[in-house]
């Protein structure tokens, strides 16, 4: 229970972080927590974001389990992943399918590789 807590901890400051850092903090960020699977994705998902960018509001689920299987800079990227799908989001009406490319691009440029 502790480790899930301090996971919880560290990504509410990644959460708090990175939507100053990528201007959405006009943006209501509801965040619920999964034990496990996220009902209805992939099993191995470790986080998603269902985003409105018309009302500027964005649920964004997490898989606690898998979250404990990553390293911090792992558990970062994710979250960068997830809030960029805010800024992206209007592509979906245009039929762009590269969305989640650009994403995790993006991630990889914002959060670089490095070793700890």
């Amino acid at each position: 229970m502790e480790k899930r807590d301090s996971v919880k901890k560290e990504i509410r400051r990644y959460l708090s972080d990175w939507k100053y850092r990528l201007l959405l903090e006009d943006w209501n960020i509801i965040v619920q927590w999964h034990r496990e699977m996220i009902p209805g994705h992939d099993k191995n998902a470790g986080g998603v974001i269902t985003p409105d960018w018309r009302y500027m509001e964005a649920t964004l689920h997490l898989n606690l389990g898998k979250m404990k299987l990553l390293t911090k800079q792992e558990r970062e990227r994710m979250v960068v992943h997830e809030l960029l799908h805010c800024l992206t989001n209007p592509l979906k009406r245009t039929g762009a399918d590269q969305e989640e490319l650009l994403v995790t691009r993006l991630a990889l440029i914002l959060v670089p590789h490095r070793v700890e």
